[in-house]
């Protein structure tokens, strides 16, 4: 005959049941705490890596419409030589300095950016009428040729941003 021991009223068997219940529950505990923590770890990781993309898409679009103010105010006629100089001069700092961090965390390529600035400094201040105009600060006054072709250069430069924008969220 075998004795059967009880505590409680708990048959061993039902002890071990019951052991084996809250091993189960606590592992389902600690498991739903752990993909918590993963998944809001990850969307901070996300979230923080949103911003700063949207921070340089942001820079690059006021670098860019820094630009296409310089260009309006020489169509309209509306432009001195030492504005120029000061204004392409500030907007190549700032760019400068936006395109470094921006290489540095998604290797973006700026040489087609800074090409585009050398050579609309160079395409507007080698003009005569600039020189001319630059001695008494003139508003620069370009001829509608010299206008043409500036405008030509600036609608096959547009591309150069929609580039830089386009890099920034390729790497997502």
């Amino acid at each position: 005959m075998v004795a059967e021991v009880t505590y409680k009223g708990l048959m061993p068997s039902d002890w071990i049941a019951l052991t084996s219940i809250l091993v189960d529950v606590l592992a389902m505990l600690i498991s739903a705490f752990v993909a918590v923590w993963i998944v809001r770890k990850i969307q901070y990781q996300l979230d923080t890596e949103q911003k700063l993309r949207d921070y340089f898409l942001s820079e690059m679009l006021s670098i860019r419409n820094g630009y296409r103010k310089i260009l309006d105010d020489i169509f309209r006629h509306d432009m001195r030589p030492r504005d120029f100089t000061q204004r392409m001069s500030s907007l190549n700092i700032m760019s400068a300095d936006i395109m470094e961090h921006m290489k540095a965390k998604y290797n973006i390529d700026d040489t087609q950016l800074v090409r585009f600035q050398v050579e609309l400094n160079i395409f507007v201040s080698e003009e005569p009428v600039f020189m001319e105009a630059y001695r008494n600060n003139d508003v620069l006054i370009f001829s509608p040729t010299f206008e043409m072709n500036l405008s030509q250069f600036e609608g096959r430069s547009n591309t150069i941003f929609n580039d830089i924008f386009v890099s920034i969220y390729k790497m997502v």
